[in-house]
């Protein structure tokens, strides 16, 4: 039988690498906020797995089921506890995708005679080339979301929401991914950290958005009791995750205060028409997501 080399460090980097942008592009479809360092750690585990799975003994579904469940945790790793299993999924398909890409490619490239004119021949410097191709991904990826955000509008901003006489200021980012709005007249949605503005909310409204947040969907009979009954909206979605259901009120005043991509230099604070959606903590940094047409300075 043939042996055939195996470069440990092209290997690990070439995984780390397609892990990686496969691990932004799922964020960027289920608009989860991250942090890098969290999406380097993962990349890490990927690329680690990729490497000793070489040594692992067993069989196709036993490598399958170690394969999920190394992307769970993966997933688990970058992204935190909500909406896991969804997240996962569409991580491992982004994957499935792209190594079917690449395999494609490197068929192509194949046929075409590409390898003889690489010095190294196929097995050195094809590996190479497949890890430039990667690296060069994640960086458009990560470079085409930065350059969005500068196009569309501020990357950042702090959003003040009035609710009576409670005044609550979010730091938001903005999402050119989010364009949520109210079916029946077309009013901007603003997606806020529920957790973070209960002094707008009575109690008894913390109780049916905290049901809501655990699947469950509000008795119509029970909000039309409540103190905010005449400011609640039901909005429906439609994302990557699946459908659901947000519940969101009319503020009576919302301001928005744009900061640029350095979160140093504060534009003019101007108020907008929008409604907020009480949604479960986001992880990272931000309190709130703002559609990118409200982010425009």
């Amino acid at each position: 039988m043939p042996t055939v080399d195996v470069y440990a460090d092209i290997l690990f980097l070439i995984n780390a690498a397609m892990d990686g942008l496969c691990l932004i592009a799922a964020a960027r479809l289920c608009h989860r906020p991250h942090r890098g360092w969290r999406i380097i750690l993962a990349m890490i585990l990927g690329g680690v797995y990729a490497t000793l799975a070489l040594l692992l003994p067993g069989g196709r579904w036993l490598s399958l089921g170690v394969d999920l469940a190394v992307c769970l945790v993966m997933c688990l790793v970058a992204f935190g506890r909500r909406r896991l299993p969804a997240v996962t999924a569409v991580y491992v398909a982004l994957s499935m995708a792209l190594g079917g890409v690449m395999t494609a490619l490197y068929n192509r490239l194949n046929q075409s005679g590409f390898w003889a004119y690489l010095p190294a021949g196929e097995d050195g410097a094809g590996a190479w080339v497949f890890l430039i191709l990667a690296l060069a991904g994640t960086l458009v990826t990560l470079r085409g979301g930065r350059f969005c955000r500068r196009a569309h509008g501020a990357g950042y901003a702090t959003v003040t929401v009035t609710v009576g006489t409670a005044t609550v200021s979010l730091r938001a980012l903005v999402d050119t991914g989010h364009h949520l709005e109210d079916p029946l007249d077309g009013r901007a949605v603003i997606c806020v950290d529920s957790a973070a503005t209960t002094s707008l909310l009575s109690p008894a409204l913390t109780k049916v958005v905290a049901t809501m947040q655990e699947g469950h969907i509000p008795d119509t009979d029970i909000l039309s009791t409540l103190p905010e009954a005449h400011r609640i909206r039901l909005i429906p979605t439609n994302t990557a995750t699946g459908r659901g259901l947000l519940l969101a009120l009319r503020p009576d005043c919302v301001t928005i205060t744009p900061v640029g991509g350095t979160r140093r230099h504060t534009g003019s604070p101007r108020e907008v028409d929008a409604l907020i959606a009480l949604i479960p903590s986001p992880d990272g940094d931000f309190q709130a997501l703002l559609p990118a047409e409200l982010g425009r300075s």
